[in-house]
């Protein structure tokens, strides 16, 4: 990865991990990301999937973008159900 030119920011290395995502157009309001956010949960849960950790809030547009244009997500790790044998 480049180093950063700015001395705030960090670079880490995570571990690997499954997450669930749900994408997202619009503004950055709280009031949208907790709507995503509870979908998403909702949709982690009926899958079988257990939550680890709190859900993630990702913004990829610079905020002078539209906001029918950004791209947003929610990121949630996960774990995998586990199969019976």
């Amino acid at each position: 990865m480049p180093v950063p030119n700015n001395p705030r920011i960090r670079l880490r290395e995570e571990p690997p991990r499954l997450v669930a995502a749900r994408q997202y157009a619009g503004g950055w309001s709280e009031a949208a990301y907790r709507k995503q956010e509870a979908q998403l949960l909702a949709a982690v849960r009926q899958a079988g999937y257990q939550t680890l950790g709190e859900p993630i809030y990702a913004r990829y547009n610079s905020p002078f973008s539209l906001p029918f244009l950004r791209r947003n997500e929610v990121l949630i790790a996960v774990e995998a159900p586990t199969t019976a044998s």
